[in-house]
């Protein structure tokens, strides 16, 4: 997985904190049912970010339970979702 997927979820040695204003100003994507988190398509994600010049943070991994209108994805910068 590329690094700098990595370094926008935080994660991986050596990355530096997001500033805590970028979460703050950041749109959230609504689940739409609810379920177990069986997979994350990271490269889907990638491209997608790629595409919209954004950055997504997801507050689930596979196995977490999710709820109808949960909203533990957001995207920064926060703007329509048509994907």
């Amino acid at each position: 997985m590329p690094k700098r997927f990595l370094a926008a979820w935080g994660a991986g040695e050596g990355t530096a904190p997001s500033p805590p204003d970028l979460w703050d100003a950041a749109g959230h994507v609504a689940q739409r049912q609810e379920g177990y988190v069986q997979a994350v398509d990271h490269d889907g994600l990638l491209t997608c970010a790629e595409r919209h010049d954004a950055v997504f943070r997801l507050d689930v991994r596979a196995g977490d339970v999710v709820v109808a209108d949960d909203r533990r994805i957001r995207v920064h910068p926060a703007g329509p979702a048509d994907e």
